[in-house]
């Protein structure tokens, strides 16, 4: 799934979460329950070329915005949000770090990752209805809590 949606209910996460640590453990488990959903990708391989760049920065920027609208008033909960986003975001950072760092252990993590991750293929709009659905729920989630 794109970065977005990761943040979002990483964020949704955090704003309920006891601890800082809780809410990053918790968020690297939603990490995969979320990878688990028939999604679309932007990408397919990891290469650091423009326009892949640009994607990525595209998508991150737009879950940092979200998230700093919902959470401008909140701050102090933004901490233990902001470990739940990191959470959230570690195993796919974890993959871009493998394909530019060879260790086994990451190796090992990257197939762990592939193996519970929903690769088939789906076309933009095949995918985009769970991508968006999955954005509703945690701004949704989010908006009850802070509303």
């Amino acid at each position: 799934m794109i970065i977005t949606p990761h943040m979002l209910v990483g964020a949704a996460i955090g704003s309920q979460s006891p601890n800082l640590w809780i809410a990053f453990c918790l968020g690297v488990v939603s990490h995969f329950l979320i990878d688990i959903l028939p999604h679309w990708d932007y990408l397919d391989d990891i290469n650091f070329e423009g326009s892949s760049l640009k994607k990525i920065a595209l998508d991150f920027i737009l879950g940092s915005g979200l998230i700093l609208i919902f959470a401008w008033s909140y701050n102090q909960m933004i901490v233990i949000m902001m470990a739940a986003i990191l959470g959230a975001l570690l195993p796919d950072f974890l993959v871009t770090l493998s394909s530019l760092v060879k260790n086994k252990y990451l190796r090992s993590f990257c197939l762990f990752h592939h193996k519970v991750h929903f690769f088939k293929g789906l076309s933009f709009w095949q995918g985009l209805p769970v991508t968006l659905l999955v954005m509703l729920a945690a701004i949704t989630f989010l908006l009850r809590v802070w509303g």
